[in-house]
C-alpha cells in the first residue's frame, strides 16, 4: 500500500447537496464505515464530489453534434449506454447525464483539469438523517478534494478519448 502514488475516488458531497439523501452521495452513503477507514487510512487520496462532478455533463447537443459525428463502435456503445435515444433525442428520463467516473479518470490523466483544496473529513457513520455524509472538521483526515472543474477542457480531452 505504501507504494501506491494516489487513490482517486468519485464520492461525497462535501458542500453541495447529496444525491440519495439530502446529505449524503451514493457512494459513501452505502459503506460510511468503509470510506471513513479508506480516509483515515494515511493514503494519499484525491476525492472527486458531486460538487465537481455536477459541472461536467453531456447534454443532447453535444451527443448530437460532438460525440454522435465520431461514429465509431466506442461512441456508439456510450449513446447507448447512457440512455440517449438518437430517434427521440432525448435522455431516458433526463435532460443531461453527469460525466462522474470519468472525470475521475480525467482527473487521473490531468489534475489540472481541477481546482483542488486539502480538507480535513470525516465521514457520519452514526445511522440517522446524515447518515453518510462527508462533513469538513477542524481535525480529521486530509484529502485532496476537487472543488472546480475546467469544464470545457474535460469535455475536450474525454471526446478526444472516444475517437
Amino acid at each position: 500500500m505504501r507504494k501506491l502514488k494516489e487513490v482517486a475516488i468519485m464520492g461525497g458531497a462535501v458542500r453541495t447537496k447529496g444525491n440519495i439523501t439530502p446529505h449524503a452521495e451514493f457512494n459513501i452513503f452505502v459503506d460510511p464505515l468503509a470510506a471513513k477507514m479508506v480516509f483515515e487510512s494515511g493514503l494519499p487520496i484525491t476525492m472527486v464530489p458531486l460538487d465537481v462532478t455536477h459541472q461536467v455533463f453531456l447534454t443532447p447537443q453535444v451527443i448530437e453534434g460532438k460525440v454522435g459525428p465520431i461514429n465509431n463502435s466506442f461512441s456508439r456503445f456510450m449513446i447507448e449506454a447512457i440512455g440517449y435515444d438518437l430517434t427521440t433525442h432525448k435522455f431516458a428520463g433526463k435532460e443531461l447525464i453527469y460525466l462522474h467516473d470519468p472525470l475521475v479518470v480525467g482527473v487521473v490523466i490531468d489534475p489540472n483539469l481541477v481546482r483542488i483544496e486539502q480538507l480535513s473529513l470525516d465521514v457520519e457513520t452514526e445511522e440517522g438523517e446524515h447518515y453518510g455524509q462527508i462533513k469538513e472538521v477542524k481535525e480529521g483526515a486530509k484529502v485532496e478534494v476537487c472543488l472546480r472543474a475546467d469544464a470545457k477542457r474535460f469535455l475536450e480531452l474525454f471526446l478526444s478519448r472516444l475517437k
